[in-house]
């Protein structure tokens, strides 16, 4: 299962030429991007949680743990949000 660390630092990696910033404080981590997205993470209940807010669309929460969504999928989908259309 990833930590809210873990999971920064694999978005931070994949998305690095959008990065715009990062925002942290006691509760949440957010990365800002470019293009107008922002992705937060958290921790609540034992579980990581993600939360991929863009221009074009509303809010879409991901859990991460045993039996829960996977961090690859989640990284494409990230990729997919925050990439402009070529």
């Amino acid at each position: 299962m990833p930590t809210v660390e873990s999971l920064h630092q694999r978005l931070s990696e994949a998305l690095a030429e959008y990065l715009a910033e990062t925002r942290e404080d006691s509760s949440e981590t957010a990365l800002v991007f470019h293009g107008g997205g922002e992705i937060r993470l958290w921790s609540e209940d034992d579980t990581v949680r993600a939360e991929i807010d863009t221009s074009q669309g509303g809010p879409e929460i991901w859990d991460f743990g045993p039996g829960r969504d996977e961090v690859e999928d989640f990284v494409e989908t990230a990729l997919w949000v925050v990439a402009p259309e070529e």
